[in-house]
């Protein structure tokens, strides 16, 4: 079933994708306060099996807030009109958890840690940029995104600290605290500020990379994927690139930054993948990592040469 098949058969189910998508705007809005208390608190610092990992982190916070957003949708689950299957993604817990509507509530039918396919999955990455977070660095975001059938319909994408909550529905605009944002217009790689991965250094250091560093007006290196595609998408930044990105990770943003550019001739940004194939609203994805560059179109082949063929 192709992607426009797939969102009209929800539709003309009654399912109000809408209604759902707003009320998730407004529970990433109370993760807020939430965060901000955590955040000024000692918080306690886990690690994932891997003690020595760089990234397999996660803090009393993540967990605080992973359970306040899976539990304000299944509150409201049905009251936004939705009657089907809903499997929810938490980063923090790494499964795949299915629920059935039985009776006007949310039952729990089980959980995988496999991909599901088919049917609404909505997940969640409830604090992007841990490491930064348990350090007391304000360089850290909230994020989650729905799938219908494997294909992406919206991302939110919330900056708690600064109040930013970046968000986009396919065909709706993409906005920042309700506001339209669009893509800067083209300024050349002299000109660009550019955030590069630091795992691009560690694994794909080389000539490009080199070049393209004496290239740029500014470098900037960071950890939270979903809140740096959004910068694309609003200008802040000209280009990102980004190196095995798990789904929960870019497609927020990714929402965001194809609907930005959806609504501008002049300023387009694009999403090309490491095998130089653009990701887009008809991309169906399977749950892989992801190794992207993301950036507008004057300079995007700069960018894309760092993953060198």
């Amino acid at each position: 079933m192709n992607r426009e098949k797939a969102v009209n058969t929800l539709v003309d189910a009654n399912i109000n994708l809408l209604k759902f998508y707003e009320m998730c705007l407004k529970t990433m809005r109370e993760c807020g306060p939430i965060l901000k208390q955590g955040f000024l608190d000692k918080t306690h610092i886990h690690y994932g099996k891997e003690q020595s990992s760089r990234s397999n982190i996660h803090t009393d916070m993540d967990i605080c807030i992973s359970d306040h957003i899976i539990n304000s949708v299944l509150e409201n689950y049905v009251s936004c009109g939705l009657s089907q299957e809903l499997t929810i993604f938490s980063e923090e817990n790494g499964l795949y958890n299915t629920y059935e509507c039985i009776d006007g509530h949310l039952t729990q039918l089980g959980a995988s840690t496999n991909w599901v396919e088919t049917g609404l999955m909505l997940l969640i990455d409830p604090i992007c940029g841990s490491i930064p977070f348990s350090r007391g660095v304000a360089d850290f975001c909230t994020t989650c995104s729905l799938l219908v059938n494997s294909y992406l319909l919206f991302g939110v994408v919330y900056d708690p600290m600064c109040d930013n909550l970046f968000s986009a529905f396919k065909g709706k605009g993409a906005y920042l605290n309700g506001k339209s944002i669009l893509p800067a217009e083209s300024r050349g790689i002299s000109r660009a500020y550019v955030s590069i991965e630091h795992k691009v250094f560690r694994e794909c250091f080389s000539e490009h990379l080199h070049s393209l560093i004496q290239k740029i007006m500014r470098l900037r290196v960071a950890g939270t994927c979903g809140l740096e595609m959004a910068y694309v998408a609003s200008g802040r930044l000209d280009g990102l690139i980004k190196k095995d990105q798990a789904a929960y990770d870019y497609l927020p943003g990714l929402a965001i930054l194809l609907e930005s550019s959806e609504h501008t001739k002049d300023n387009k940004a694009k999403v090309i993948d490491r095998n130089r194939i653009e990701i887009n609203w008809d991309t169906k994805f399977d749950g892989s990592k992801l190794s992207f560059v993301c950036a507008s179109k004057s300079i995007v082949k700069d960018l894309i040469s760092v993953f060198s063929m």
